[in-house]
């Protein structure tokens, strides 16, 4: 089950991604990102590149997971 997801940042400005797949809170339009549910309280987060969100120990977020084994799965 996928659900649109529009994410704003604390600018006030919405989330896109650049050419490299780093995430930026720069855009006046949203873009669209879509949750995917993945088992018992998981999810993925699908960017508008195509690539999923991954999260990195040092905190930096970027879409480049070209496939679920490559991305994070968020617990909620």
């Amino acid at each position: 089950m996928n659900f649109l997801l529009l994410i704003a940042g604390h600018n006030g400005r919405y989330w896109s991604v650049d050419a490299s797949g780093n995430l930026n809170a720069d855009q006046s339009a949203p873009q669209p990102f879509f949750i995917e549910l993945r088992g018992h309280s998981k999810m993925a987060i699908k960017a508008p590149n195509g690539n999923y969100i991954k999260g990195e120990q040092n905190g930096i977020m970027s879409a480049l997971g070209s496939d679920l084994k490559k991305a994070t799965l968020w617990e909620y």
